[in-house]
């Protein structure tokens, strides 16, 4: 056992007991549940236990819901002791599917406040759904990465995200593993005249480092995008404004470099991009 499950072991014990009022709470499976809403999205403790559905409902077991940003977490957990892998048909059918067609047409029985959720924000152009799997072991399944990859790129306003031991214990403490990984590339820019130098000294800015900024076409910034990711070296990702927290996502840059005709309109600029 690796020493982050029995860290999560230990978190549900103090849980259990310091909750024992609490329905299922006794239960790891179910406890497993409030350690997710707690200690990865920092749900306050008086709410935790009403954004508890049921651990036994095959499509949510838990949500978040921010409604600053229209952004509704749906959350499946599989507490696992031992190496069991999950199913594909499971991740398509059960996970990916099943629930949010019902609260598509507002037949979700198992919780009426978020099929209310639902009803009122998901025709707001920011309405976003996450469907996030935690799993606690590293048994990864191919063909369900592959589904899940393929359904979040067809669906930008659907993010599916499947994460297994390793991804929990580095959103649990707030990390990103180092990738050894070098990558080269080149930014193009129309001419010379593109690249602004900031005087540093002359503006009397203290603590910044020298910085320029380049006008470049969008189509470069894609092509370095792409060749990152082609060579598993993240440079962003979705939520490219990660180091916010949870409850503050950009998602429209990864939508709009989703979208081959919106992206050739596309113009960003990057603070710092080493």
């Amino acid at each position: 056992m690796s020493s982050f499950m029995k860290q999560i072991k230990e978190d549900i014990k103090d849980i259990q007991q310091n909750n024992p009022y609490i329905s299922n709470i006794e239960k790891d499976e179910w406890a497993f549940n409030y350690w997710v809403l707690d200690k990865l999205f920092y749900v306050d403790e008086e709410l935790i236990e009403q954004q508890i559905i049921d651990y036994k409902d095959l499509g949510i077991d838990c949500y978040v819901f921010y409604e600053d940003t229209k952004e509704l977490y749906l959350i499946q957990n599989k507490y696992y002791s031992d190496n069991t892998k999950i199913q594909t048909e499971y991740v398509k059918n059960d996970f990916v599917s099943r629930a949010v067609k019902a609260l598509e047409q507002g037949t979700y029985s198992k919780s009426e406040e978020l099929q209310n959720i639902y009803t009122k924000y998901s025709s707001h152009p920011d309405f976003m759904i996450y469907s996030e799997l935690y799993v606690t072991n590293n048994s990864k399944n191919e063909n369900a990465e592959t589904f899940v990859k393929e359904y979040s790129k067809k669906n930008p306003n659907h993010m599916v995200s499947i994460y297994y031991l390793d991804d929990i214990e580095e959103k649990y403490f707030g990390e990103t593993k180092k990738n050894k990984t070098n990558l080269e590339v080149t930014i193009h820019s129309v001419n010379k005249g593109t690249i602004l130098k900031i005087n540093n000294d002359q503006y009397k800015l203290k603590n910044v480092i020298d910085a320029r900024y380049v006008f470049t076409p969008v189509s470069s910034v894609y092509r370095l995008f792409k060749e990152a990711k082609d060579n598993e070296y993240p440079i962003f990702d979705q939520n490219i404004r990660e180091y916010l927290g949870n409850s503050k996502i950009n998602k429209n840059i990864y939508t709009t470099l989703l979208n081959e005709h919106e992206r050739n309109n596309f113009f960003i600029i990057i603070m710092g991009l080493q």
